[in-house]
This record gives C-alpha cells, structure tokens and sequence, in this order.
C-alpha cells in the first residue's frame, strides 16, 4: 500500500511539472525498461531547464540552460535521488559548481524527510538561472566601456613601444659615441707610438758610437722609466694614457689604464676619466678628488718653530675625514649589491708633498641619466616612465637605508638607466658627497645644490623628499624654485598620493622609501 501511494505521488507531481513547464519536461521511465524493473518504482526524468516561466508546448530556446537527468531507485524517496547536468550554457562553470551543490543540498534534505523532490528541483533550478541571467547581446555602456579599455591599452603599448625605441636610440647612440671613442683613442695611440719609435730610431742615427749596447740598454731602460710615470706622484692633472692601481673593496689591486676625460667640474677640484680594466678590459668610470696641501710644507720656518699654522689644522680635519671613509668603504660598503645601485668598485688616497688625491673607481654602465630631460626642457608625462624612476629610486634608498647608509645628496644626473636591468639604478651616494663637503671645507668654501633645502632633520627622510622633487622636476621638465613644490593635478590620484607622502613637510608623518615601496 505504500509502495503504491509513494508512485502515484511520483506520477502526479511528473505530471504537474508537464502541465506548468510543458516541453521542457522529458518523462524517460518507458525508455528500455524491463519486468523486473517496472516491478519497482524507479524514475528518470530529464528537465530542460530555463529562466522562463510560461508554458510551451515545444522546448523553448534560450541563450541560458541547463539540461539535468534525475534518476531514482527502489528506496526513493527514503534515498535521495541522482541528478546528472548533461549540457548547459550561458553560465560559467564555477557557477555550475555552486548550482551542484545546491541540487545535492537539496536533494539529501528531501530523503531525510521522504518527500519527493522533482518540484522542488525544479523551482531552485529555474531560480537559479533566473537570479544568474545575464543579457545575450552587451549592453550600449558594456560596448563603450569595452572599446575604451581596448583604445586605452593600444595608446599604452604604443607609449611603451615609443619609449622602448627611443631607449634603443640612445643606446645605439652611446654605443656609436664609445666606438668613435675608442677609435680616436687608438689613432692617438698609434700616432705616439710611431713618433717614440720615430725619435729612438733618430736618437740611435744621432749616436753611431752606441752601438748595439747602447741600443740593448735603452730597450732595457724604456719600461722601466714608463712604469715610474705612471707612478701617483704624478700631479692628477695629467692622468691621461697612465696606469693607475687601486684598491678595491675586498683588499685587492685593480690595475686600470686611463683613456680620456669625461668631465671636469667648474666648482670642485674634481674630475671624471673614462678607464679600462687593464686585464679583463671592463670599461669603468674614475672619479678624481685633487687637494693642494703646497701652502703648509713651504711654511719651514714655522715648522722648524714648531708653531702649528691654520693649514696644519685643515690638513689634519682633511686627512681624518678621509680615513673615516677609507675605513667605511672597506666595511660599510664592501658587500653592498643590488640591482638598483651602482657599487663603488676600488678607491685609493695617495698623498705627497703637494697635495693630497683621492681615486673612486665605480663600474660603467651603459645608459643615460635624468639630466636630459633637463637639458631639452621636455615634460615627461608618461606615468608608466615615472613609475619606474620612482620603483629603482625607492628600491635603492629602501637598500640603503635598512643599513643606516644616507645617500644625502640625491640628483638627476646620480638616477641612471640601466639598459641590461631595463631599470634605475642610484650611483654616487653618500661617499661623495662627503668627499665634496670635506673638499669644500678645506678650501674654506660651501658645496652648492640645484636644488632647495629639503626641510628636515633625519637623512633618510630627506632622500625621500628629494625623490619627491626629482620626480615632479621630470614631469615639468625643470627643477622647482620652491621649497615645497606644488604637486601637478594632471597625474593619476595614486600618483599624486605618492608624491604627498613624499614631500610632507612634517618629518615625523613623512614615509620610508621601504614603506613608499
């Protein structure tokens, strides 16, 4: 009796879901049914599944389905019922899932309380797709939207192809610039070679009762006299074609061989040459400080009193300064290495009885600096480009600054990029500008700065306020007048959000550049 009751309930409610969803109800149970199954009251129902809630006599079409076959056994409906989706369309699968798991919900529910489960299988599906349609076609906006987002991205791929080819530009153009170089150093080269021979061949003519022992002892001595003008005697001021040997950070000798200058600044007795690893021929960049200590050895006659003069008294706070450094460079900086640095490779101080000359070797790199944009006046107005300046800046700062090392004199012909790393690297930091300041103090003068005073107290603070500066200096296309530059509303709010962390004036709410990162 209650086997009957449980298959008539089954029968009437297949027989509601055909009058109220018409064609989207398939009734499976006379498909290949044998006597011994009929015997039982096992079901299978295939439901055609759509957000629509009319009838149809056919199976209606929509651009959102789901096709499930339900499947019952002996036990049903004491046992829940087996539902496979067999197709669907117009949600995503991950939405699917969650449908699988609602069904599955559902159907363990209904067996706990042996009730039959196809209306209400029915009715949560058809929710479902309802609370789940989305429209066929976009709508006016979705394509609007969709368009702009597609011009926005070709304009910045063609604003970084553009910035990519003018790097490659200006990286042929080094290149081409160091090979003429090269080549005019090489011709020099070979001219002074041939007027050496020239004159030793007219010197022997000159000298007929030399012979070949005169000959054998010139050919012999000729080195020898080379190597001692290359010496560190030599005044700095005629580094030209010499070799020099430094030191580098690990306590060893770098032999380099100097090809020409590359700057001399107006303000500090200070150059820069261009030079070469005699051995493995790494080109790298020589940085020469020249102090003239003449004035306090001349003085005999107060040496010889055993008075202490005033240039006693600078030479002494020089020589004291230096070797603070000197020791710093072999321990603070020796195994500093990051990506966005450029290491200080070797160093030396070398003094006679003239004058004083400190030597800081650091590795060439093929790029070009910040100063540029300053040269040609040129707004940089391509956020991605300031968004890799201020990356490589406040990654070489955060570096720097986790080991109490304060760069202190942060400029945009110190910011280079780096054409292997294709990113911006810091050079200059900290060693030099101590090195200027102690040879402006000597020479009783004061270090000059492009730059306003950056407000402040903390070292590493002002590195950030400064970076702040450089950036907004880019932008324009020239360096600020004002202490606080105003920051330009045409950048994107993150940006200018940035830059109001960087150039709080209150120390205390400014941010670390690790913060910044």
């Amino acid at each position: 009796m209650e086997e009957s009751t449980t298959l008539l309930q089954i029968q009437q409610e297949i027989d509601i879901l055909k009058s109220m969803y018409g064609g989207e109800v398939e009734d499976l149970r006379l498909e290949g049914l044998t006597p011994e199954e009929r015997q039982y009251h096992t079901t299978a129902v295939r439901l055609h599944f759509t957000p629509l809630k009319t009838y149809s006599e056919q199976r209606p079409d929509c651009h959102i389905m789901c096709i499930i076959k339900l499947d019952t056994d002996n036990e049903y409906p004491t046992s829940p019922a087996k539902f496979t989706v067999e197709d669907y369309k117009g949600i995503t699968p991950d939405e699917l899932d969650e449908l699988q798991v609602l069904l599955q919900v559902e159907m363990s529910k209904a067996a706990d309380e042996s009730r039959v489960v196809f209306y209400d299988i029915c009715l949560a599906v058809k929710q479902y797709l309802q609370d789940h349609e989305r429209p066929e076609k976009p709508s006016m906006y979705h394509v609007m939207e969709a368009k702009r987002l597609e011009e926005e991205q070709q304009r910045q791929q063609h604003e970084e192809e553009k910035l990519k080819q003018q790097l490659e530009k200006e990286q042929r153009r080094a290149k081409h610039i160091e090979e003429e170089n090269d080549r005019y150093i090489n011709e020099k080269r070979e001219e002074r070679r041939d007027a050496a021979a020239q004159s030793r061949s007219s010197s022997v003519l000159r000298s007929p009762s030399t012979g070949m022992e005169g000959i054998t002892q010139q050919q012999c001595t000729s080195p020898r006299r080379n190597r001692s003008s290359y010496s560190f005697s030599e005044s700095s001021s005629c580094l030209l074609d010499q070799v020099l040997t430094l030191t580098t950070n690990g306590k060893q000798e770098k032999v380099i061989e100097i090809q020409y200058i590359m700057h001399e600044s107006k303000d500090a007795p200070h150059k820069t040459y261009a030079v070469v690893d005699r051995k493995t021929r790494a080109p790298s960049v020589l940085h020469c400080w020249t102090v003239n200590i003449k004035q306090s050895y001349i003085n005999k006659r107060a040496k010889r009193s055993g008075q202490v003069t005033d240039d006693d008294v600078r030479i002494s706070d020089f020589k004291s300064r230096i070797a603070t450094l000197e020791i710093e460079l072999a321990t603070s900086f020796k195994n500093l290495s990051s990506e966005f640095l450029v290491e200080y490779e070797a160093y030396s101080v070398v003094e006679t009885m003239t004058e004083i000359v400190i030597y800081l070797l650091q590795p060439f790199i093929q790029t070009f600096n910040l100063s540029r944009h300053y040269k040609r006046r040129i707004p940089v107005t391509n956020e991605s480009y300031l968004t890799l300046i201020a990356k490589g800046c406040l990654s070489s700062l955060a570096y720097l600054h986790q080991r109490t090392i304060v760069h202190r004199d942060l400029r945009e012909t110190c910011i280079y990029y780096d054409y292997g790393e294709e990113n911006f690297r810091i050079a200059d930091y900290s060693v030099e500008r101590r090195l200027l300041e102690a040879v402006m103090n000597y020479n009783n003068k004061e270090p000059a700065s492009v730059y306003p005073a950056t407000p402040g107290k903390s070292g590493q603070k002002k590195d950030v306020f400064r970076l702040g500066v450089i950036l907004i200096s880019v932008f324009r296309g020239k360096r600020p007048k004002n202490v606080s530059p105003r920051i330009p509303s045409r950048l994107s709010p993150n940006f200018r959000e940035l830059l109001s962390y960087c150039l709080d004036p209150d120390e205390a709410t400014r941010w670390h550049a690790e913060r910044l990162l």
